[in-house]
């Protein structure tokens, strides 16, 4: 679990935008009340920050956190989810190491995080749910592309989870609004710029602006300069996206 920004953009802030403040809450209802949410979105939204940031925060549970691989198994997660607890690798029957876990489950509060909860199917999906049934737990899923959907397929899934935190791009007034405020180079930067940067670029997403904030940090120090200009803009764009630099 981390709360860096992406890149670890020195001097970034965090903006409490609609979807990270509403995720501060969700997340910290689930922990009260050993509830079941969802945060998903587009990938560079900023969902795995916004969970991350308020799972620190959240001191009554022991917090955990796994990503899911690309077909993951029963076996794998509930093995998965053992290292988190005990911080150890467990080896053996999977039903052995489900009661196992449950058993370990029940002795604690536990916050469980869960991203990249798009790649669950649905075997890991009801084993998640059983031990949220057998030894309560606040249980997040977090992801990208598709994770709505999943999630959403299985009744048994839907009706229990009590939290659903979408993710969207941020549109053109948001983006003139919050980005003076995440980084000192963009604080006085001409609103033309940050248009320019979001409809060529970056198109409301947090990560391609942390990414262009990065580069087009670089370039300022090099040239001695504290704000963003166009022509700044245009060269940071051409290092990450490719193109024809501005003279």
């Amino acid at each position: 679990m981390s709360t860096d920004h992406w890149l670890s953009l020195p001097d970034a802030a965090t903006i409490n935008t609609r979807p990270f403040a509403l995720t501060q809450r969700a997340l910290g209802d689930m922990v009260d009340h050993q509830m079941l949410g969802a945060f998903y979105g587009d990938a560079g939204l900023g969902k795995t920050f916004a969970v991350a940031h308020a799972a620190s925060h959240q001191t009554s549970a022991r917090r955990l956190w796994i990503t899911a691989g690309v077909k993951p198994t029963m076996k794998q997660l509930i093995r998965a989810v053992l290292r988190e607890v005990t911080d150890m690798d467990h080896q053996g029957e999977r039903f052995t190491l489900r009661q196992t876990l449950i058993d370990l489950l029940a002795e604690d509060r536990f916050l469980l995080v869960v991203d990249e909860a798009q790649r669950l199917n649905l075997e890991c999906i009801e084993t998640l749910r059983d031990l949220h049934e057998q030894a309560p737990f606040a249980l997040a899923f977090v992801g990208g592309n598709g994770c709505y959907e999943e999630l959403r397929k299985y009744p048994m899934l839907r009706s229990r989870t009590q939290r659903w935190i979408a993710f969207t791009p941020m549109d053109l007034p948001q983006v003139l609004n919050v980005l003076p405020r995440f980084h000192p180079i963009l604080a006085q930067a001409s609103p033309d710029v940050l248009a320019l940067v979001d409809d060529a670029f970056a198109h409301g997403n947090w990560r391609a602006w942390a990414s262009f904030t990065h580069a087009a940090a670089g370039l300022c120090r090099e040239h001695c300069r504290d704000q963003v200009d166009e022509t700044i803009a245009r060269n940071a764009i051409a290092l990450i996206a490719g193109g024809h630099p501005a003279s």
